[in-house]
């Protein structure tokens, strides 16, 4: 992929979480996330997780930015088995913001991580030749 641009591609991105423990859970219980690392700098504690081509930064900070602000940044992660997250929201392991949409572009469901952050959580549709 080519860049047009300074910038050549989205190498992270950085969420404020209340509780570093519970927002790790989240990402690495629910959605199967890998965590690389857990680290502390001076009063932040950081968690580290493998987004795919973009890594994730969960940090815990003394006087956090931007928590539960709705709006603003929504992480998407494609699912090539959106029914099995459906099971989690089923059993209460999810907060639901908005139930399953279906379209031609596939099924999402859009539910919140435990600080209130959305995640919109998207399987792809057929492709019809």
């Amino acid at each position: 992929m080519n860049s047009t641009g300074l910038a050549s591609s989205l190498s992270q991105i950085v969420l404020d979480v209340r509780d570093l423990w519970r927002a790790v859970g989240f990402y690495r219980d629910a959605l199967e996330l890998t965590v690389l690392g857990v680290e502390d700098m001076g009063d932040h504690r950081m968690a580290h997780l493998n987004g795919g081509s973009t890594e994730i930064l969960l940090i815990q900070q003394p006087d956090p930015v931007g928590i539960s602000q709705q709006g603003g940044i929504m992480l998407n992660f494609r699912v090539m088995n959106l029914d099995a997250v459906l099971a989690r929201a089923d059993k209460g392991e999810l907060t639901v913001l908005r139930p399953v949409e279906a379209g031609g572009a596939g099924r999402s469901i859009l539910v919140a991580d435990p600080d209130g952050n959305p995640v919109l959580i998207s399987e792809p549709g057929e492709t019809v030749h």
